[in-house]
Order: C-alpha cells, then sequence, then structure tokens
C-alpha cells in the first residue's frame, strides 16, 4: 500500500511554564528531547516530547546541551559554571570537568565562561568552547576549546588555530565527533578533523571576500560536509545572514540574506533539511535544498516571534521549538507534529 500523505506541520505547547528558554536539542530519532533556560533548569523527554521532566540539575545558566544516538549519555554546560554528563538519560548528573574547572567559592560547579558544547553519537567525543574573559581578574582558563576523547574522564586544551583566547560562541561535530567547527564572534571560524584536538581557520568565502560576522550560532550534518554558520546584532555585533557549505567550507552560499540575531541553527542528519530561529520580532526559517535557500516556516504558534531555539530529528519528522530571551522575556516550549515539507 503507499505511504499515507504527509500531514501539514502543527504545533503543541508543552504542559511547562512559561521561561526564559535558551537551548533545546534531540536524540537523532526525536525519542529524547532536552530543554534549558537562564537562569534556571534542564527538562527531559523520554517519550518523544509527549511529556517533559525537571533533571536533577540545579538552578544555574544552562546555556547549551548534547546527547548520544540513542539520548543514554548527555552532556551540559552552564555559562560561569560547569559541565555535567548523564548516562540514564537525565535523571542523575555528574561533574566531569572538575580538573579544568575546579569549585569556586560560591559555586561548587565551577566558573567557566562555556557558551557551547557538542557530543559525539556515542557519547565518548566531547567539544565545549567558553568566552574569553577580559578585565582585572580575568581567569585564564576562558576563552579556550576542551576537548574530551573519552566520554569526559579527561579534558585536554584545543591547539592550532583553536590554541590562543578567544571569544567562541558554537561549535558542532558530526555524528563520530571527528569532523568539529567552532564559531566565534571575532569573525573567525575554525575547523578540526581530529576530534577537537587541533583546529586550523575556515574562512567563510564568498566570492573573492571573506565574511567576518560576530558568527553565534553553527550547525553540523553527521558526515560533517554541511556546514551553516550565522552571526547576531544582539550579542555577537556583526550579521550579514545565514551561510551554508555542502563541502565542509570549501565553497560558501549566503542562504539567507537578512542581517538580525540568529538564535539557534539545526538539521537533518543528511543536511538536507535545516532550521533556524532569530529572536526579537523573529522568525522561524526553513530550508529544503540543503541550505541555499530559506524562507519563514509558514506554520507558527501565533503568540510568540521572539524564538530562541529550534532542534529537528533527523529524519525531520519532529521538531522542538522554544521562545523566550534569557534573563528577560519568557515564552514557551513547543512540539511539532505533521511535517515541514507537506504542503
Amino acid at each position: 500500500m503507499p505511504a499515507p500523505p504527509a500531514q501539514p506541520l502543527a504545533w503543541t505547547a508543552t504542559s511547562l511554564a512559561a521561561n526564559t528558554w535558551h537551548w533545546v536539542t534531540m536524540n537523532p530519532s526525536g525519542t529524547v528531547q532536552l530543554a534549558t533556560s537562564i537562569p534556571g533548569n534542564v527538562f527531559v523527554s523520554r517519550d518523544s516530547g509527549a511529556t517533559f521532566v525537571d533533571s536533577t540539575l540545579p538552578v544555574d545558566n544552562w546555556i547549551s546541551a548534547d546527547m548520544s544516538l540513542d539520548g543514554t549519555t548527555m552532556v551540559a554546560v552552564g555559562f560561569g559554571g560547569g559541565m555535567y554528563r548523564s548516562t540514564d538519560s537525565g535523571a542523575s548528573w555528574t561533574k566531569i570537568d572538575g580538573a579544568v574547572n575546579p569549585p569556586q567559592v560560591g559555586d561548587a560547579g565551577g566558573n567557566l565562561a562555556y557558551e557551547s558544547v557538542t557530543m559525539s553519537q556515542n557519547g565518548q567525543r566531547i567539544v565545549a568552547v567558553t568566552m574569553v574573559d577580559t578585565g582585572v581578574g580575568a581567569n585564564p582558563a576562558n576563552g579556550l576549546v576542551y576537548v574530551s576523547q573519552d566520554g569526559g574522564a579527561t579534558f585536554t586544551v584545543a591547539g592550532g588555530s583553536a590554541a590562543a583566547p578567544a571569544p567562541w560562541r558554537a561549535v558542532d561535530s558530526s555524528a563520530d565527533g571527528s569532523v568539529v567547527v567552532a564559531a566565534a564572534q571575532d569573525g573567525n571560524v575554525h575547523l578540526s578533523t581530529d576530534g577537537g584536538l587541533t583546529f586550523a581557520a575556515l574562512p567563510v568565502n564568498i566570492g573573492a571576500g571573506a565574511i567576518a560576522d560576530g558568527w553565534y550560532r553553527v550547525a553540523v550534518s553527521e558526515d560533517g560536509n554541511t556546514i551553516a554558520v550565522a552571526g547576531n546584532t544582539d550579542f555577537a555585533g556583526t550579521s550579514t545572514g545565514l551561510y551554508t557549505s555542502r563541502d565542509r567550507g570549501a565553497t560558501w552560499v549566503q542562504g539567507n540574506a537578512t542581517s538580525g540575531a540568529y538564535t539557534s541553527i539545526d538539521m537533518t542528519a543528511d543536511g538536507g533539511i535545516m532550521v533556524a530561529t532569530m529572536s526579537g520580532a523573529g522568525t522561524v526559517l526553513l530550508s529544503t535544498n540543503g541550505g541555499t535557500s530559506f524562507a519563514p516556516l509558514a506554520t507558527l504558534p501565533p503568540v510568540e516571534t521572539n524564538w530562541r531555539a529550534v532542534s529537528i530529528s533527523g529524519d525531520a519528522a519532529r521538531l522542538l521549538l522554544a521562545a523566550g530571551t534569557f534573563f528577560g522575556a519568557t515564552g514557551q516550549l513547543y512540539t511539532s507534529s505533521g511535517s515541514v515539507t507537506a504542503p
């Protein structure tokens, strides 16, 4: 029998209260989902987004998280806090970065300015980036890229072009964790092909000119060949659009030419479908041609515009969408049904 026709996209608000949502992610199948707030808690769904529960992590500035293929292993980082790992789908957590981020007076989690973290699908490779620290009493451990090849048992500092302190904002990796792309708000993007141990500069070239936006978000396909990057006018200063590459950064296109506050990017396993959010009087953008072009998603919850984060499953069957602004406006967390490609 032929497959039933795809149903139009629809959204359902979760039962969670409005919050200052900041980050959402899910495993490739979408069966395990996670949402964080700043300041606030980490919430986990183990039933494809039908219900969410508060994890055992304390209130903190939970800025980023990632998980393994089956959603069993998770990692979460707090801005000005620590890195925690779960091996039971978020039921319990353990601090794993004590050697590079020891507890501080008044903060047992530490005080590294984490901005983003990525994990390989087997849960073994972890790469996290931190914001550079300046001024009196600056922490020299900030502004570095921290790498683990053994599930967080040990960490080293990345070398190559990522060795010098920088205002890192985003990092993502391929399914096996071998390809890692890190982006900084100083206009530089960096590529690693050895699991984050060493990086090399990755210019975002359009024609003869290099784009040097205040990079704020990055996404990478499972094979590491498709990359998307965007800046943010609110926090990183410069944004001229959303840029994508289908050949690991050898060539780039400007998939969306709108300047603004890009707050998240995600893509399907093969990079063929991409979603991105813009905050403020923003929208959710969709590409169905591998990032060559984007258009506003036609169906969205009508009461929100301040979109903060979106995640899409590997087959584009599920989305998790959040509104809000950390330390500011609150919004709802939404799950999807139907298809982004349905007529």
